[in-house]
């Protein structure tokens, strides 16, 4: 069950970031809830917060050992 929820979150986690990307202008903001929650329209390249930005390589090879030891 928990793979399930797992699979819906980062499904709507996906849709969300694709609705974003085809609707908003990079920049635009929308308001959700007044001085409490936007949507706005950024990219990031990185990891959370921007971490390494541009370094995807990084993420790649971590990615592959990680499977290679899941696969193990």
């Amino acid at each position: 069950m928990a793979y399930i929820i797992a699979l819906i979150i980062i499904a709507l986690d996906q849709w969300t970031k694709w609705l974003v990307v085809q609707n908003m202008e990079l920049g635009e903001r929308i308001t959700v809830i007044e001085n409490v929650f936007y949507i706005l329209s950024h990219r990031n390249s990185g990891a959370a917060f921007g971490i390494l930005q541009g370094q995807m390589w990084f993420f790649y090879v971590v990615t592959i050992v990680m499977l290679g030891f899941l696969f193990i």
